[in-house]
């Protein structure tokens, strides 16, 4: 992960995992010097970061929020808009061969 978050970002850049499991990209970030968000619906995973940061000896174990908030739908279920474009639609709207 260390080598990943090095080649694409700068120290005090912002690093994102939207499912960050156990942490082990934030974790590099916290290493790198990047600041980061992560999240996850595994319910022990914030308690997993801590954890583990705190057994590093990094700081960002004490920054953590965990909140039981579920993410809320707000298109209805609903399938997105094709494109504005005609000739985009068309091409949507063509079988395709697998």
């Amino acid at each position: 992960y260390e080598r990943i978050i090095q080649a694409s970002s700068r120290p005090g850049d912002m690093v994102l995992d939207p499912f960050c499991g156990s942490g082990a990209t934030l974790l590099a970030a916290e290493k790198l010097g990047r600041k980061w968000l992560g999240m996850d619906t595994w319910p022990d995973a914030g308690t997993t970061l801590c954890h583990r940061l705190r057994q590093e000896g990094l700081a960002g174990a004490d920054e953590i929020i965990q909140t039981d908030i579920a993410p809320i739908r707000t298109d209805g279920g609903r399938p997105a808009d094709p494109p504005p474009n005609s000739a985009a639609k068309a091409a949507l709207s063509r079988p395709v061969r697998v």
